[in-house]
């Protein structure tokens, strides 16, 4: 990005950035709340977005979930670049 950041997807939901200067952050945009290694993120804690969290949102691919029920039970996809992945969900059964 610009010569100053460099951004590289780890795994679906992990990236690093990269600054100029060699030093290295990890962004998390699983479930939840995004988490980033950052001296920022970690002094203001959940609810933050630092840079290095809105440049991680902006560069990474568009994300889709898709849920349907069937005869088996209810599924849902995760949806990245167009390659559907089936959600592992951990649902309780009600008595």
């Amino acid at each position: 990005m610009n010569g100053e950041y460099a951004i590289e997807e780890i795994r679906h939901d992990l990236y690093e950035v990269e600054k100029a200067d060699g030093s290295i952050y990890k962004v998390r945009l699983g479930a939840g709340l995004p988490v980033c290694t950052c001296p920022d993120w970690q002094r203001h804690g959940h609810g933050h977005v630092c840079k290095h969290v809105l440049m991680v949102s902006i560069w990474a691919p568009p994300l889709a979930y898709v849920g349907f029920r069937s005869p088996k039970g209810a599924r849902v996809y995760v949806v990245r670049r167009g390659q559907p992945e089936l959600l592992r969900l951990s649902i309780p059964a009600y008595a």
